[in-house]
């Protein structure tokens, strides 16, 4: 696996090339299950920093060429439809992506890593729930049974954001009753 930085994102490339007699399919769910390991790391470690992140998952070809570089300008090549995919995900999805969410886009995923999601034989596919043309990844959750309820806390969390705005449009100044503790 190897990652690009661009911007404000990041693209984690999977190697599913079979190794050591594996075959086609081991790998493919292979490298799933490690990309997803490592969205989940990345997701932990940025909310330490109070960052929360996005995640789309694309499969099909995607390429990388670096090109040039002068003193502080690099100029690379990204191609592919992954890449487009993904991106196209981020930025226009319906529906949108919302903090913390990280799903898998269904189109282009090979026959045997859908047969693996829906049959949930590896562990970390046990977090993982089909919704429409996505497949969405709970990597906050420790077990299958949590995610229902997670999903309601989420959706009252977005309506409570709502009612703060309406609440502070009515006049009420104290609602500071969350403290800021970053300087």
């Amino acid at each position: 696996m190897y990652a690009l930085l661009v911007s404000d994102c990041a693209i984690l490339v999977a190697d599913n090339t079979p190794v050591d007699g594996e075959t086609s399919a081991d790998r493919d769910i292979a490298a799933l299950e490690a990309l997803l390991s490592t969205i989940k790391r990345l997701n932990k470690n940025s909310l330490q920093y109070d960052i929360m992140l996005t995640t789309s998952i694309a499969y099909g070809p995607f390429h990388y060429e670096q090109r040039s570089e002068l003193l502080g300008i690099e100029k690379n090549l990204l191609m592919g439809s992954a890449y487009i995919e993904a991106y196209i995900d981020q930025s226009a999805g319906k529906p949108k992506l919302q903090c913390g969410d990280c799903r898998i886009i269904e189109k282009n995923v090979p026959p045997q890593v859908l047969v693996a999601l829906d049959n949930k034989g590896v562990t970390l596919f046990q977090m993982i729930q089909k919704q429409k043309k996505y497949y969405y990844y709970y990597w906050m959750r420790q077990r299958p049974e949590e995610i229902a309820e997670f999903q309601a806390a989420y959706k009252n969390t977005e309506n409570l954001k709502y009612v703060g705005i309406r609440l502070l449009l009515q006049g009420h100044q104290d609602l500071n009753v969350i403290p800021n503790d970053n300087p």
